[in-house]
């Protein structure tokens, strides 16, 4: 055997044996828990036959070993709360996103629980752990000569993080089949997991600024919770325009007395190593607080909320901004113009300071929200400074095909909406660029996925064939109008003529 094999022969062997030690250690903990209730030593050996030799169907053993139903509904909550964090979840964090009462988060005031009162959170979450999930995710306390505590930290004191007892339970519940019957415990009660997510980091907000005070950390949990929000409109096809006032209503208490909205700072965080132009619509555009999170929320994506929350306002607010409000919502208010000098390094600087990811925080453009501007009367061909929101954004899809070769599949549908809502097809670029619109779309075809590319090449069909009728129309119009002018002119020369014809003697006129 050489040096290679004997280096790699350890890992082979612990990838090879860890199925088997925590199949031990569970049997093991099932056999204490046997011995905990006071079974006899016949009752221990009908449990150890009893559980299977393979991990996923141990897995599956334990769930359906929870009972009575309602117990199965907390697990369910609890392990859809975990899976949905998408971050590693403190154990305080968890004991307010599983909250029972739910108008807390909009009730509660911004201010911090007592040692006693967060005691008394994470240890009665401990055991609710311990006693429903069965040891599947498990509050892990970091003591001295342990693993750091995680970076992000609610709770200096109380450090816990809720953690699945391994990587293969987590594995296990994203099986189909799993997730499947996980959601059915919980359907009768309506319950939706990002709806707890963002209830918990809006009373997260509300409890820990105390430990943070205004920066990363709090801004971090701001961005998550619109997020969760978006999520909770796409999962439960609702606005949650309480939640989402409330978290609005939070933050700018937090952020205290300015003449700039705390979106500002939100975008300013992953924005800084870009032109610093570009942040100018952020700060200045806007001058009062309803607005200034009018503009975070089509940038967020939020686009249930805002039909909900201000639909019918959407069509005077657009005509009062200086930037089209369907700029905001496909990127050509400036943001999406550099995403080509965004490095390596950025990425990562934004991932290591964030819990979300760049693509997370940059939806943009949203089909959701694009139909939703449109459809309450936003005209993407309305001209402003020699442009349009057609153009503008016509502009940056044809800056990403030579840049980066292809088109995301958000971008082709929003092309595709705009076409539906009467885009001007034949519209040049901009007024240094002789392209139309419709020539960049046909350039990009080869470059979208067949299905895809069928549909839009339709739509420029019907786009242009209904524009070249409409041009022919105009004409025809025009001709017969001006058919009928040059008509009234004559007949306006005549009259002029015959007005000047005077009778004279002997029955003659003179003409003058």
């Amino acid at each position: 055997m050489n040096q290679a094999q004997l280096t790699h022969s350890p890992k082979k062997i612990v990838q090879a044996t860890s199925g088997v030690l925590l199949w031990i250690y569970l049997v093991v903990k099932s056999l204490l828990a046997g011995l905990t209730n006071g079974e006899t030593f016949d009752d221990l050996q009908k449990r150890l036959q009893e559980l299977p030799p393979e991990l996923d169907s141990l897995y599956g053993a334990i769930l359906r070993s929870i009972n009575p139903p309602f117990c199965r509904e907390q697990v369910s909550g609890l392990l859809q709360i975990v899976y949905q964090s998408r971050e590693p979840m403190s154990s305080f964090a968890l004991s307010l996103a599983d909250d029972p009462n739910p108008s807390l988060a909009i009730n509660a005031e911004i201010s911090s629980y007592t040692q006693a009162q967060i005691d008394a959170r994470i240890d009665s979450l401990t055991r609710r752990l311990k006693s429903r999930c069965k040891g599947l995710i498990e509050v892990h306390i970091f003591k001295n000569g342990n693993s750091g505590p995680p970076t992000i930290v609610d709770i200096p004191t109380r450090p816990g993080q809720v953690r699945y007892l391994h990587l293969t339970v987590k594995e296990f519940l994203e099986k189909p089949e799993v997730w499947s019957e996980l959601l059915s415990w919980t359907f009768a009660t309506n319950f939706d997991s990002n709806v707890a997510c963002l209830k918990g980091l809006i009373l997260r907000l509300k409890s820990t600024f105390a430990y943070h005070r205004w920066g990363r950390h709090i801004i971090s949990l701001i961005d998550s919770a619109i997020s969760f929000a978006r999520y909770a409109e796409s999962s439960s096809s609702q606005s949650h325009v309480s939640l989402v006032d409330e978290l609005d209503k939070t933050a700018t208490a937090l952020y205290g007395p300015t003449n700039e909205h705390w979106s500002i700072e939100s975008m300013m965080q992953w924005e800084d190593y870009r032109y610093a132009e570009t942040r100018i619509p952020w700060s200045r555009a806007w001058h009062s607080q309803e607005p200034s999170f009018l503009i975070h929320s089509i940038v967020r994506g939020l686009a249930l909320y805002l039909g909900a929350n201000i639909g019918s306002k959407l069509l005077s607010l657009d005509q009062e901004s200086p930037i089209p409000l369907l700029d905001y919502a496909t990127g050509a208010s400036g943001e999406l113009k550099y995403l080509s000098t965004i490095t390596p390094f950025h990425m990562k600087s934004i991932t290591d300071s964030h819990t979300l990811s760049y693509n997370d925080l940059n939806v943009r453009p949203l089909p959701s929200m694009i139909t939703m501007l449109l459809h309450v009367g936003l005209n993407p061909n309305t001209m402003r400074s020699n442009t349009s929101p057609w153009t503008s954004f016509m502009e940056i899809v044809q800056s990403r095909i030579a840049s980066k070769g292809t088109i995301p599949l958000n971008w082709i549908d929003t092309c595709k909406l705009f076409l539906i809502y009467s885009a001007d097809i034949a519209a040049p670029i901009s007024a240094e660029k002789s392209e139309s619109c419709g020539s960049v779309l046909r350039f990009i075809l080869p470059t979208v996925p067949t299905t895809a590319a069928v549909e839009l090449e339709q739509l420029i069909l019907e786009r242009t064939a209904t524009q070249a009728e409409a041009r022919e129309h105009s004409l025809y119009n025009n001709s017969a109008r001006s058919k009928s002018q040059r008509a009234g002119q004559r007949g306006s020369r005549k009259r002029r003529r015959t007005q000047y014809m005077r009778p004279t003697g002997g029955g003659k006129r003179r003409q003058n």
